[in-house]
C-alpha cells in the first residue's frame, strides 16, 4: 500500500489523538494521586495547612496595609 498525503494525514490525526488521550489519561492520575493523598492526611496534617495558608493571607494583608498606609 503507498504512502499518500492522506494517509499521512490520518496517521498524524491518529497520533494527535493518543496524545491528548494520554495526556488526559496523565493529568486525570495525577488528580486522584493528590485526591488520594489528601483522602490520607490526619486531621492534625489539615489543621497545620490551614493554619500556614492562614498566617500567609495574614502577612499578605498585612503588607498590603502598611503599603497603602505609606501611600497616603
Amino acid at each position: 500500500m503507498p504512502v499518500t498525503n492522506e494517509t499521512l494525514s490520518r496517521s498524524r490525526r491518529e497520533s494527535q489523538l493518543v496524545d491528548d488521550v494520554t495526556s488526559d489519561t496523565a493529568e486525570r492520575l495525577i488528580m486522584t494521586e493528590k485526591l488520594i493523598k489528601e483522602l490520607n492526611e490526619t486531621w492534625e496534617e489539615k489543621i497545620r495547612k490551614s493554619e500556614e495558608i492562614r498566617r500567609q493571607r495574614f502577612n499578605t494583608f498585612c503588607t498590603v496595609d502598611n503599603l497603602l498606609r505609606r501611600g497616603q
